[in-house]
């Protein structure tokens, strides 16, 4: 996953960052400083660490994981919110500098025929969960 900030003005290459992340993009959220940057993954290798979903290892046992990046590009935070079922997002909206909502489903497992229940995450400036159902 390439995560790229170009200037609005001269829409060169401000700084980009790859990321070897098996997952999908959801979504990016400016918070004050920092940029939050939103996927559903089943796995995410760093220069000295692999972390997998705890929701199996078959392509769609997905959970969540959030990327901080401070104004110049820098990865300042890696945050996976690990669960044994499935977790899929599919909206994030910012409430306010303080408050983040993520909205998808979760079920036990992505070879279930079930729809799926919904999930709702409520997260603080932090990344940190204040709320989950």
């Amino acid at each position: 996953l390439f995560i790229v900030q170009y200037d609005a003005i001269t829409k060169a290459e401000v700084w980009l960052n790859k990321l070897a992340l098996k997952g999908s993009f959801v979504d990016i959220v400016k918070m004050d400083q920092d940029i939050f940057v939103f996927t559903n993954f089943t796995s995410y290798t760093s220069s000295d660490k692999t972390i997998m979903s705890n929701a199996g290892n078959i392509i769609n046992a997905t959970n969540v994981f959030l990327f901080i990046f401070n104004d110049s590009g820098k990865l300042t935070k890696e945050i996976p919110l690990l669960n044994t079922k499935v977790i899929n997002i599919i909206k994030v909206i910012k409430n306010s500098s303080n408050a983040i909502n993520l909205i998808g489903f979760k079920k036990s497992s992505p070879e279930s025929d079930e729809q799926g229940d919904f999930l709702y995450l409520l997260l603080n400036s932090n990344g940190e969960v204040y709320f989950n159902n």
